[in-house]
Order: structure tokens, then sequence, then C-alpha cells
């Protein structure tokens, strides 16, 4: 049986393992905190405070260089992090849909 661990894009043995997991989940963490604690300072208009019902909307879609759920999986660097969540609104997850829906029927 192969003791080899991979996670995307690194593939190590042993020791080296245990270092390059724990500072790849330290970096997730840290951006998770980094998102909560934005979410936290930033409610929805309609006063919905509770961190899981938060989503980021970004504001102007040609400006969107990736989703703050995909930097945070990936371990992206702080900078780029908030650089990206300053594009978005914080709302929570229906009004988020409702505002979609609204998108959508204005399309039609």
């Amino acid at each position: 049986m192969d003791n080899t661990l991979q996670y995307p894009k690194m593939s190590v043995r042993g020791k080296a393992a245990e270092v390059k997991i724990s500072n790849w989940k330290r970096r997730i963490l840290r951006n998770k905190k980094i998102v909560n604690d934005y979410k936290r300072e930033h409610p929805c208009s309609c006063g919905e405070k509770r961190i899981v019902c938060l989503d980021f909307h970004h504001d102007n879609e040609k400006e969107k260089k990736e989703s703050i759920n995909r930097l945070v999986k990936y371990h992206a660097s702080i900078k780029r992090l908030i650089d990206e969540m300053r594009k978005c609104t914080v709302i929570c997850a229906n009004c988020h849909r409702v505002l979609h829906d609204s998108n959508t029927t204005e399309k039609e």
C-alpha cells in the first residue's frame, strides 16, 4: 500500500507530508476565519446575521476573477481573498436567490 497523501497538485510522503498538509489546512482555516469575520461585519440588509446564511454576490460579474469559496478552498493569499471580497455584497441566501431570479426574469 502506498503511503502517498495527495491534495490538489501536491504529492508528498512521510514527515514532509504532515508538515505540508498542516500548512495547507492552516491556510484554509485562516481564510475561513477572514471570510466569517467579514460576513459578521457586513450583515444582509434584510437583517439576517447568521454567517451560515450569508453569501457573497459579485456586484459586477465581469470583474469576478474567482468565487470566494474557491479562494478559501485552494488557500489563496490574504490579499487576493480580500480583494475579491471587496467586489462583493454580502447578502443572505434567500435575498441572493431573489436577486438572481429578478435578473433572469428581466432578461426574458
